[in-house]
């Protein structure tokens, strides 16, 4: 009976034992869990403003290419997305109003938009939606056209985008004017084009 005694609390404590090294572990598992959450959560504040919070407006595919020219006569999903896109940039920019027609209900005719796709999806025939991540508007004016405003997503920024577009732009319009204020990315993109 003595022997049994002593074996007694040896179990216990060597259970114990055990029990604590397995809530230690749990615990330091748990730490590092929130430790990572917290900073994926940290890491997502930091680019929702600008980013995350862009849903893009799809249309049909049907073998478009960049970058797709949208006048009053063009689809209305196309005078949509440019405006939903012109939503971004009112946002990013802070200016006061849309600048395009509500919806796409566009009232100047002479008005020359122009979408860009999804550079992947240019290929895809017209049972596909594909998203349209930037745009820009045209206006005419009394010395002749002038590119009024610019927006890309902010993921497909300095991938060549307009600079492959640029040389349509001139050979459409000219030496078009670029409306102001203009942002420092395209005060160095005109710089870059030696366009003043």
């Amino acid at each position: 009976m003595g022997d049994r005694a002593l074996t007694t609390p040896r179990i216990h404590l060597a259970v114990a034992a055990a029990v604590y090294k397995e809530v230690f572990s749990i615990t330091i598992h748990i730490i590092q869990f929130q430790k990572h959450q917290t900073q994926e959560i940290e890491s997502m504040r930091a680019i929702i403003p600008e980013a995350t919070d862009i849903v893009c407006p799809l249309i049909s595919g049907n073998r478009l290419f960049n970058p797709i020219k949208v006048t009053a006569k063009s689809p209305k999903t196309y005078r949509k997305a440019v405006y939903r896109i012109a939503q971004f940039f009112r946002r990013e920019f802070k200016y006061d109003f849309v600048q395009y027609g509500y919806e796409g209900e566009e009232t100047d005719p002479n008005h020359v938009a122009f979408l860009w796709i999804e550079p992947e999806a240019q290929h895809f025939s017209k049972e596909f939606k594909v998203p349209c991540i930037g745009a820009c508007c045209f206006r005419l004016r009394p010395s002749g056209y002038a590119l009024q405003w610019i927006w890309l997503h902010p993921y497909l920024r300095r991938e060549g985008l307009l600079s492959n577009s640029w040389a349509k732009f001139i050979n459409e319009f000219g030496n078009f004017d670029v409306e102001t204020p203009l942002s420092d990315a395209m005060k160095a993109f005109l710089k870059k084009h030696n366009y003043f």
